[in-house]
Formats: C-alpha cells, structure tokens, sequence
C-alpha cells in the first residue's frame, strides 16, 4: 500500500467514503498521507479530518458509531472472507 501513487490512493479512497451515510456529522481520524485527501473529497460533509493515525486509511467517529476504515482492517475483513473459500477450496 506505500507504494500506491497518490492518485491511486485517491481513487480507493473515493470509493471507501462512497460508503459511508449521507449528512454524516462528526472527526476523521487519518493516516498521513490519507487525511490531505480526505480533506478534498468530504468536502460537502461535516466531518473535521485530523491526521495523526498511525496507519493508511481513515477512522469515522460520529453519532456514538465508530467507522473502522483503516486498511489493515480492510484487509483483515478480506481475508476472513477469502479463507473459508480456499480452504473449502483445497480440503474437499
């Protein structure tokens, strides 16, 4: 993932904040070289973006609701769903 170019960074993320709840209100917390961009695509939000998390990605905090977005995370949620299929996959 360092080795993304921003403008690569940039589309993933594009599509990671598609996801989230229209009129969010509430702080980012971002890595940094994610918290820049963030900063220009929820700009019709009421999100404040901070830096400061220790990884890529980006961390939602609004309406009591924590929106894990980091992408070690993402990965770790990947693999929990790709491992059952392969396993299925080279035991049957």
């Amino acid at each position: 993932l360092s080795q993304l170019s921003d403008g690569e960074l940039k589309k993933i993320l594009t599509k990671l904040v598609r996801t989230l709840p229209r009129g969010l209100e509430g702080k980012v917390r971002a890595g940094k070289r994610t918290a820049p961009l963030l900063k220009h695509l929820l700009t019709d939000s009421r999100i404040a973006v901070h830096d400061g998390l220790p990884e890529e990605g980006f961390l939602v905090l609004a309406l009591g609701v924590e929106i894990d977005l980091c992408f070690s995370q993402l990965l770790n949620q990947n693999r929990e769903r790709t491992d059952p299929v392969i396993l299925a996959t080279l035991f049957s």
